[in-house]
């Protein structure tokens, strides 16, 4: 197996185990990324933490240094829901955002591209589903995308 395909595997490896700790204690979790993977809490809170290798480090804020805990994935598996909830209840999570069309569940999930030649642009057409929605951590970057869509005609909000 060449380097790249092993280093994949092994980060896929890592967020299976991140995602069956937080499953295990009943929290519904969501991983976004691979390799520096940010923790989607209830498709609502970024988590204060991070991983490295396969220890979990709890922050007491977002881009804070001060580390709370740390977890070794791979060792801690006695680590038990009361001290995970602690944990997250002493640190600072960070809202996110996604948008949604007015009167539906369905969430912006992502965007189609079309290149169509008689095009002088490529066009963006917004892609809404019922599962694993766009998260926007910056409030900002979801008002510009909320606004580009109403300005086309979509009816959707912020949530």
């Amino acid at each position: 197996m060449n380097r790249a395909k092993a280093d994949t595997e092994n980060l896929k490896n890592r967020n299976k185990k991140l995602l069956s700790f937080f499953t295990s204690k009943g929290l519904n979790v969501r991983i976004v990324g691979e390799k520096d993977p940010m923790i989607i809490l209830d498709d609502k809170f970024l988590l204060s933490c991070f991983i490295n290798g396969t220890t979990l480090h709890f922050l007491k804020s977002p881009g804070s240094g001060t580390v709370v805990k740390s977890v070794n994935l791979t060792k801690d598996v006695f680590f038990t829901d009361y001290e995970l909830d602690e944990i997250l209840s002493i640190c600072e999570h960070l809202p996110v955002y996604q948008l949604k069309l007015v009167n539906s569940d369905m969430k912006l999930v992502g965007f189609n591209i079309s290149d169509d030649e008689d095009d002088e642009l490529a066009r963006k057409y917004p892609v809404f589903a019922l599962h694993r929605p766009f998260i926007y951590v910056d409030p900002e970057k979801a008002k510009k995308v909320h606004e580009n869509l109403t300005n086309q005609g979509y009816d959707i909000e912020i949530i």
